[in-house]
């Protein structure tokens, strides 16, 4: 399944640019472990497993211009649960 981008004149074309974000979760007592997941409002782009408390997610699938994507950890017995979000512009 690939994703379509509009040009505005009735016709599409494929999403070909990729884009990596990096989530960093730190914890003063642990080393963070487990998923964050990568979201466009409700709409999950993926999931990436912490390592050393760092996560790295490579996606093709936002828009052209602006798409405010937000990162989510669950959290565990010894971290809180925590998001946080970054505008992110395709050109």
């Amino acid at each position: 399944m690939g994703v379509l981008l509009g040009r505005g004149d009735g016709t599409f074309e494929p999403a070909t640019k990729a884009v990596t974000f990096t989530a960093k979760i730190t914890s003063p007592t642990v080393t963070p472990m487990g998923p964050v997941t990568f979201h466009v409002g409700k709409t999950v782009l993926g999931t990436a497993q912490l390592t050393a408390g760092k996560a790295v997610f490579t996606t093709s699938s936002l828009p052209l211009g602006a798409t405010v994507v937000t990162v989510t950890y669950q959290g565990n017995s010894n971290i809180k649960a925590s998001s946080a979000s970054v505008k992110q512009t395709v050109q």
